[in-house]
C-alpha cells in the first residue's frame, strides 16, 4: 500500500527540505523507490517534510510536485542537480599539473586550485581554494587523488 492510500497521510502542504542525487559520485549507485507511491528507479530523491507527519518522506519528482502543489519547482531542482553533475564530470576531465613540491595545481576558469599531500601523513590530501582548505570529503579523510578532485570541485562550485 502506498502512502497516498494510507489514512492520516497529508496529501498537500509538504515542503522539500533537501535533495539527493544518488549517482552524484558513483554512476552505478543503487536507485531508490519512492516512499509515497512505490515507483522504482528514483535517482533524484526529494526529501519532503510536513508539520503533521513525523518523518521525512523520500520521493520522486512527480510525488514531490503533488505534495507541494508546485509543478515547476521539483523539476527545476532536478535540472540544477543534473547541471551540477555535468559540471562535475567536465571538471574531473581536466589535467592537473604536478609541481616539484608534490602539489597538484589546476587553473580552472581563471582561478587556481591546489591539492596538497599532508605534511604529517603522505596518504592524505588537502584541497586549497579561495582561502579555504579541506581535508575531508563526505566525512572521511581524503586518501586518494580522485577524492581530492571531487572535494576540489565541491569547494569551487560552492564558492562560484
Amino acid at each position: 500500500m502506498s502512502l497516498w492510500e494510507k489514512p492520516g497521510i497529508p496529501h498537500k502542504g509538504w515542503v522539500c527540505t533537501g535533495m539527493i542525487d544518488l549517482r552524484e559520485d558513483d554512476p552505478d549507485a543503487e536507485l531508490e523507490t519512492c516512499e509515497m507511491c512505490g515507483k522504482e528507479g528514483i535517482r533524484y530523491v526529494h526529501m519532503m517534510e510536513h508539520p503533521q507527519y513525523p518523518q521525512i518522506v523520500r520521493t520522486g519528482r512527480v510525488c514531490a510536485e503533488n505534495m507541494e502543489r508546485d509543478y515547476a519547482a521539483p523539476g527545476q531542482r532536478e535540472r540544477e542537480l543534473l547541471n551540477r553533475h555535468n559540471r562535475k564530470m567536465t571538471f574531473l576531465k581536466r589535467e592537473w599539473q604536478q609541481r616539484q613540491n608534490g602539489n597538484f595545481v589546476l587553473k580552472f576558469k581563471g582561478e587556481y586550485l591546489t591539492i596538497t599531500p599532508s605534511k604529517f601523513n603522505k596518504n592524505y590530501y588537502g584541497v586549497v581554494y579561495g582561502g579555504q582548505s579541506v581535508w575531508n570529503y563526505k566525512n572521511r579523510k581524503i586518501s586518494d587523488l580522485q577524492t581530492a578532485k571531487l572535494a576540489a570541485f565541491d569547494i569551487f562550485d560552492a564558492l562560484r
